[in-house]
């Protein structure tokens, strides 16, 4: 059995954790990844939402599943990671969906895309991932 130096062993042990983290950070970094949705009907203005969800896939059909409660003809309207989104309605049920990195920024831009469609635009909600 050879012996190291005990200064040498620490180095080893060093860089091996600073090689395992640099690895694993990726993944860590991935899996706290939450995800949100907003899902609308233009028929008749229902919308579902969902957030703190680990994939783009369930916070959409959660939203989906909401919104599905009261009609039949939802669609996902914006999804966002680790973000706010935020959904704006005018006259006609003409919309305005956009995310952001805060409420505001959220708010702000779906009200805008409204407004490029429609008159009397109000904010119907908006929801962050928790993150």
């Amino acid at each position: 059995m050879i012996k190291l130096p005990s200064a040498l062993f620490a180095r080893i042990v060093f860089v091996a954790i600073m090689i395992g983290g640099v690895v694993i950070s990726p993944t860590v970094a991935a899996a706290q990844d939450r995800y949100g949705a907003i899902t609308f009907s233009e028929s008749s203005g229902a919308h579902g939402w969902s957030y703190g969800l680990p994939t783009q896939r369930s916070a959409e059909q959660q939203a989906l599943d909401k919104c599905a409660s009261e009609t039949d003809d939802c669609q996902a309207v914006i999804w966002f990671r680790n973000a706010c989104g935020a959904l704006a309605v005018g006259t006609g049920n003409a919309y305005g969906a956009t995310w952001g990195s805060s409420p505001q920024a959220a708010l702000d831009g779906a009200m805008s895309k409204c407004r490029e469609q429609a008159e009397d635009c109000k904010p119907v909600k908006w929801i962050c991932t928790g993150r």
